[in-house]
């Protein structure tokens, strides 16, 4: 909805997102003092930026909108063998919304997402 409170009526146009990021993670002590420790939990927290696009039929003004965010999160490494291992984890993402030169309503607060993700890693 713009902010006239008209419906934007292209319904098969779609908004891209393109985000660039930076954490850090931290390992917790595992009960095994090795570096070898099968099970090792992690936290992590970091800063990014998401870069909001409306597609051009949409966009009456700029079609770009960068807002800056963070994120944090938490989740486990474990070592299969001395050559692989799998990690999962969760995170938390809060990004301010977007704002296409006053295109939009609600611009105000914040966007708030939860991603949870596994791999396989390598170790060398």
């Amino acid at each position: 909805m713009d902010s006239t409170g008209n419906i934007i009526s292209d319904s098969s146009a779609r908004m891209s997102i393109s985000q660039f990021g930076y954490n850090v993670l931290y390992n917790l002590k595992p009960r095994k003092t090795s570096r070898q420790a099968t099970i090792r939990p992690f936290v992590t927290v970091g800063i990014h930026v998401n870069n909001f696009r409306l597609p051009l039929a949409a966009a009456t003004g700029p079609s770009g909108s960068a807002r800056f965010g963070f994120n944090y999160g938490a989740g486990l490494k474990v070592r299969l063998s001395p050559l692989f291992g799998l990690r999962g984890d969760l995170r938390g993402y809060e990004t301010g919304k977007p704002d296409w030169g006053g295109l939009l309503v609600n611009q105000g607060g914040l966007i708030h997402q939860m991603e949870a993700s596994a791999g396989v890693g390598i170790y060398f």
